[in-house]
């Protein structure tokens, strides 16, 4: 539960390194904490759950991996260790629902940002860093967890996201997709920016300074008279003799027998005159 991407990282024919996020499950699986915000799973370094792991294709560890002293321990077979061990798929960790990770086809390295959807405060945009502890179930956003007035400098040892944005009844809650746009591909302003969808409000935004956003396509959810919903989809896909175009889609979210009226939304360029982008309500 929670968390829901395996990737190979985008220098793959030079490290071979496979990145996966897990969620934390909702609840602590050992009944030691509880459900939701009182959910201490994720900061449990002998356990898998609500962290961005990291091993080769083969399944070893990497040999950069930040665990791997005399404490850690694989944890591959049970999912957990000890209290006190520490597991060395591990890549970073202090995370609630990593729901994507993407990654910059522009950078020399290895560089992603991972989307956390928050619990009931905060959505963020994390800087993937080999160790980094993003602060969860402590932090949500910039913020003590449920706070909007209890923020600043994170506690010593956990890192601030680069992005948040703060949830507001009936509109942007819940981060899901996000891709880099590669420089040369669309007009000069975009090269090099990251684009997030959201699920809740149907929109698909460019992160900017935070804390401004700078809405790129909207009236991407519609919803049925199930009251279920289609999501807006963005995800990266390679095209033009291997460039990385983000590719932006609706997709439907649940049954296949949910039915009712689809509004059909074809854009080129609705937002920002870019003619190589198309919006449009497909199904899966």
């Amino acid at each position: 539960d929670r968390g829901a991407i395996v990737a190979f990282s985008d220098n793959v024919r030079v490290t071979q390194d496979l990145y996966i996020s897990v969620g934390d499950a909702g609840c602590d699986y050992t009944r030691v904490t509880g459900c939701n915000a009182l959910n201490g799973a994720a900061r449990y370094q002998y356990a898998l759950v609500g962290k961005v792991l990291r091993i080769t294709s083969t399944g070893g560890i990497p040999a950069t991996n930040p665990f791997r002293g005399s404490n850690s321990v694989r944890c591959n077979v049970t999912g957990g260790a000890q209290p006190g061990q520490v597991c060395q798929e591990t890549f970073a960790w202090g995370l609630r629902n990593p729901w994507r990770i993407a990654f910059d086809p522009g950078a020399s390295g290895t560089r992603f940002f991972i989307n956390d959807v928050g619990q009931n405060t905060w959505e963020e945009i994390n800087e993937a860093s080999a160790g980094a502890d993003y602060g969860w179930n402590v932090r949500e956003g910039r913020c003590a967890t449920g706070s909007v007035t209890d923020c600043g400098p994170p506690p010593p040892g956990m890192t601030d996201p680069i992005f948040s944005y703060r949830h507001v009844t009936g509109g942007c809650e819940a981060i899901t997709g996000g891709a880099f746009v590669p420089s040369g591909i669309w007009p000069s302003e975009f090269g090099g920016t990251y684009l997030f969808a959201d699920y809740d409000c149907g929109s698909i935004f460019r992160a900017d300074a935070e804390p401004d956003r700078h809405l790129f396509a909207d009236d991407l959810r519609v919803r049925a008279r199930c009251q279920q919903r289609r999501e807006p989809h963005l995800r990266a896909t390679w095209r033009n003799a291997g460039s990385l175009l983000p590719h932006v889609r609706e997709r439907r979210a649940g049954a296949a027998d949910c039915r009712g009226r689809r509004r059909q939304s074809l854009a080129d360029g609705r937002r920002d005159g870019l003619s190589t982008v198309r919006i449009r309500a497909a199904e899966r």
